[in-house]
């Protein structure tokens, strides 16, 4: 989501920036459905990255499954990736 942010919206982030920062220099680039998708994202990467918990299977999934509603599908791995 940070790399369709910037690369395919033009947005900006400041070296050392917060997810915080981030989410607020999103908001002007996003919809307010994909404004809320991103908090939930970024609230997950908080938990998951520093709080080292996991997400409960369903949050995953959720995230997973709405992620092309707000960002572009991501390209098909080569085949030799895939398997």
């Amino acid at each position: 989501a940070l790399s369709q942010l910037v690369h395919q919206r033009g947005m900006r982030v400041a070296a050392g920036a917060t997810e915080g920062d981030v989410l607020q220099t999103a908001t002007p680039h996003l919809d307010t459905s994909a404004q809320r998708y991103m908090a939930a994202l970024l609230k997950a990467w908080v938990e998951v990255a520093y709080a080292e918990r996991s997400l409960p299977a369903d949050q995953l999934r959720s995230l997973v499954r709405e992620y092309p509603l707000h960002f572009e599908a991501p390209a098909e791995p080569p085949a030799e990736v895939a398997a």
